[in-house]
């Protein structure tokens, strides 16, 4: 071969491998107001499917930052991310606007002013599960819309309240035609979308896969009010009993359909009259190793086995499944990120603070001014909320927690302490969301004394304190439940009857 052919195929194999890794770069350019967003800020996170945020694995799409532009109260900041197969994401803001990512493209981000959050669709009145509204340009930018066009239709995806239903005595007929009219209606449009704007194949897959997984928790409701199976419409008992979830690819590929499959293993082998929790924990277990093969098993079981620990259900339960899943896991990831985070908790576990050694920690407020956690107690009674800027459960009971301070704020404080690692990112979210008064952050977030005293392994967590500064029994209840509201009408009477744990 004479070296100028030679050549000539070395410049042909460069240029196609320039073309194909080029292929790989997908990068998002977002327009944006220069008020809204700092260069750190979470608005340039991508987040993964939802089966990333947990078992230590990232949560995040690998991101280089490009350049940023300013152009009079206008900016423009470019990223690239590492994006190797098409698949569901979020775009921070609040919970996120849900879209699915086609690898190679290049799609510019509008973020829009801020909009009202409860909007008329469908099936009713809900609440946008988004602040900023915002609109896409590029090749595949109807891809992109999509699922934020759907929620706009008829609700968010994540979100399946269908609130004329009562927990306390629902019509479970009434219930389920809902559920099944909600699911027909969001079906037809999104094929119709399909039909409009040529929407690939795969990515219909997977926004079919979110709609069904939507559908199916919704139907689970019931059983988390403590119905039974049985009491569902017999087409609907049958249904619930033979769903699986077996598809990989959309198992480890969209949101919803591995949150399903945990939810369904979770509540169709709860029975809420069973004093002995380690029963249920044990028959969930079975039923997973029973339904489930290969890396869906390995990955359910590692979420279960990791939910026993960081609740602590039981060192006696984890320890004989742990043993009998080492015996038929596929997946060492998984087998190591137990044995390391069990050992790691359990030590956390066995050091004791006493509240007198917890009460100095430190907590911060927006303009830096430090005080100790003991200073916010023993004047008034007081609600003291644990949260952080991504979690998603905080956020959602929010509009809760400002319902009540509107209602009780005058004689009651509620205080909100942040457990972020990153100040930048509790200063950002806090101040979106409009936390403004009583907001702090922790200092040594979740490895402070004071959490490690009150075990606070989840959030949110609330502590709540009567005038005396005796700490008030709360039930593990959350503001979204009416009970905390009657605990906080009850404090602030003379005739208080509730469980004090004294003194702290």
């Amino acid at each position: 071969m004479s070296d100028k052919i030679y050549k000539l195929l070395l410049l042909l194999l460069m240029t196609a491998f320039s073309g194909f890794t080029q292929a790989k770069k997908t990068t998002f350019t977002f327009k944006y107001h220069k008020g809204l967003a700092p260069l750190e800020s979470y608005w340039f996170n991508v987040y993964k499917p939802l089966v990333n945020n947990s078992l230590g694995e990232g949560n995040q799409f690998d991101k280089k930052f490009i350049s940023t532009v300013k152009s009079g109260d206008s900016c423009e900041t470019k990223y690239e991310y590492k994006v190797e197969e098409i698949t569901c994401a979020t775009i921070a803001d609040l919970l996120g606007h849900e879209i699915i990512i086609i690898p190679g493209d290049h799609i510019t981000i509008h973020i829009g002013k801020e909009n009202k959050t409860r909007i008329a669709g469908q099936s009713g009145a809900f609440v946008r599960q988004w602040v900023h509204e915002l609109s896409y340009t590029g090749r595949n930018k109807f891809v992109y819309s999509m699922l934020d066009t759907l929620s706009t239709f008829d609700g968010d995806l994540r979100n399946g309240s269908l609130s004329r239903f009562k927990k306390e005595d629902p019509d479970l007929i009434g219930f389920c035609k809902e559920v099944e009219l909600r699911y027909q209606n969001r079906i037809r449009f999104i094929e119709n979308y399909f039909r409009i704007y040529k929407i690939p194949s795969t990515v219909q897959s997977f926004a079919k896969s979110e709609i069904r997984s939507a559908y199916l928790r919704n139907l689970l409701v019931p059983l988390m009010w403590h119905k039974n199976i049985s009491d569902y419409p017999p087409e609907y008992t049958t249904l619930i009993k033979n769903t699986r979830f077996t598809d990989q690819n959309l198992y480890f590929k969209t949101n919803l359909y591995s949150i399903a499959a945990l939810e369904f293993a979770f509540w169709i082998n709860q029975a809420p009259a069973e004093k002995d929790k380690s029963l249920s924990l044990i028959r969930q277990y079975d039923w997973i190793k029973t339904n489930y093969q290969n890396k869906i098993r390995d990955h359910q079981i590692t979420g279960h086995l990791d939910n026993i620990v960081q609740l602590d259900y039981g060192k006696s339960t984890f320890d004989s499944l742990f043993i009998d899943f080492s015996s038929i896991a596929t997946n060492k990831i998984y087998m190591n990120y137990l044995t390391r985070n069990n050992i790691s908790l359990r030590n956390k576990q066995s050091v004791v603070f006493t509240y007198d050694q917890a009460k100095t920690s430190i907590i911060t407020n927006y303009n830096g001014d430090k005080k100790q956690f003991s200073e916010l107690i023993g004047t008034k009674p007081v609600v003291i909320i644990f949260w952080a800027s991504w979690c998603k459960p905080c956020i959602e009971e929010l509009p809760y927690e400002k319902m009540l301070e509107s209602n009780y704020g005058a004689k009651i404080d509620f205080v909100y302490i942040s457990v972020d690692y990153s100040k930048p990112a509790w200063i950002t979210k806090g101040k979106e969301l409009k936390i403004l008064n009583n907001s702090y952050y922790l200092e040594n977030s979740m490895k402070s004394e004071i959490v490690k005293h009150f075990k606070i392994t989840t959030i949110p967590r609330y502590l709540i304190y009567d005038k005396q500064g005796k700490k008030v029994d709360d039930e593990d209840l959350v503001p979204s439940d009416k009970r905390f509201g009657s605990i906080l009408e009850t404090l602030i009477t003379a005739n208080f009857r509730g469980k004090i744990i004294s003194p702290y």
